[in-house]
């Protein structure tokens, strides 16, 4: 499958997208601040990725506030959990301001239909827990879990 008209290889907004024929879906990096994420793009059932378009372009315009937000959303949900029950033995408890520096986001998937997954904190505990945050496709936080 070639590259679908509506994506070009070098997006305005995105910049390189690489189009994995196996599994049907775009790849990419945003550079935010000093740091790289990944991102994918998956299609609607349809074929169509123009909701997962749409809502990695408004993360491209204001990917900085996003990543505070999605770290910032976490840590309400998760420094508690993380001081209480996955710090390393003989550690101190993590700060808020570190929490939020350790759970920005490494990667996002925008999906077809126009939520957005971020996946950050893989360095929070000896586990490796990532915790994942969903966002509407208007950028509204509205879910977390964990993985890991």
């Amino acid at each position: 499958m070639a590259l679908r008209p509506s994506l070009p290889a070098v997006h305005p907004t995105l910049g390189a997208l690489k189009y994995d024929e196996a599994r049907r879906i775009y790849e990419g990096i945003l550079t935010v601040g000093d740091r790289k994420i990944a991102f994918r793009l998956e299609s609607d059932k349809a074929g169509d990725f123009a909701n997962a378009e749409k809502a990695a372009a408004r993360f491209a315009a204001a990917s900085e506030s996003d990543c505070r937000a999605v770290a910032e959303f976490l840590a309400e949900r998760y420094l508690d959990r993380l001081n209480d029950e996955w710090k390393l033995p003989g550690n101190k408890p993590v700060s808020y301001r570190r929490f939020i520096k350790l759970t920005r986001p490494t990667s996002v998937t925008f999906r077809g239909d126009g939520v957005a997954e971020f996946i950050g904190g893989a360095r929070l505990s000896e586990g490796g827990h990532c915790l994942i945050a969903r966002a509407r496709h208007d950028g509204q936080l509205f879910d977390a879990g964990l993985a890991g």
